[in-house]
């Protein structure tokens, strides 16, 4: 079950990376100026669960972006190979609110979002490998001054709209996530959990054999 569960975590967040660095290629190309890679300090979907004292995502914590479409600040979050909607926001209805998380013992500055606190970790990055590395907030010189971009991004786009030629279809549907299905369900907990457990109880009851064990003397 563990090593099930750590390749399930590995190949998410390997999927991660390379959803975040295609969707802002893809955003890019279709209009959007700017796309900010952000880093979050609670986990996507997770109520009331603060990860403030911790660097650990809840679940799969590969950072988010953001954008401006339609008069909206935009966040998204991976999920394996494509993102997905979290959050929007009237521009007029959002007020930036500069602060700080903790990232790996360190105090990062960020900005308050909901209620999230996100770090600025990039602008504009589509290569997999510069976003796994950014997201690592090794720099904190680099975290300010994306902060002070991002603040200054935000108090600009009030007066006018940053990307006037985005298409309807590029913003993605912000309607809830639906609930996972039964059968989704089922499928999920026998690949990561019933099918790793049975394998490891017949390597088990055969290694027991095999050696004399007494209970199967």
């Amino acid at each position: 079950m563990s090593l099930a569960y750590t390749w399930f975590i590995i190949r998410g967040r390997n999927y991660g990376y390379q959803a975040l660095a295609d969707r802002t290629d893809q955003l890019l190309n279709s209009g959007v100026a700017d796309v900010w890679l952000l880093y979050g300090n609670k986990g996507v979907g997770a109520a009331n669960l603060s990860m403030d004292n911790t660097s650990v995502w809840t679940f799969l914590n590969t950072g988010s972006i953001a954008y401006i479409a339609h008069n909206k600040l935009i966040i998204e979050f991976p999920w394996w190979r494509k993102l997905r909607p979290y959050y929007s926001v009237v521009l007029t209805n959002y007020q930036p609110e500069p602060t700080q998380l903790l990232y790996n013992g360190l105090v990062c500055p960020a900005v308050k979002i909901e209620d999230q606190k996100y770090a600025i970790a990039g602008h504009n990055r589509v290569d997999k490998a510069e976003v796994k590395q950014l997201l690592r907030m090794q720099d904190p010189a680099n975290l300010s001054l994306q902060l002070d971009s991002f603040l200054a991004y935000i108090s600009s786009a009030r007066f006018y709209d940053p990307n006037p030629n985005i298409h309807d279809s590029i913003s993605m549907n912000l309607a809830p996530l639906p609930d996972p299905t039964a059968g989704q369900s089922i499928k999920g907990a026998f690949f990561y959990i019933l099918l790793p457990s049975f394998v490891l109880a017949i390597i088990l009851v055969t290694w027991a054999i095999l050696t004399n064990q007494l209970a199967f003397n």
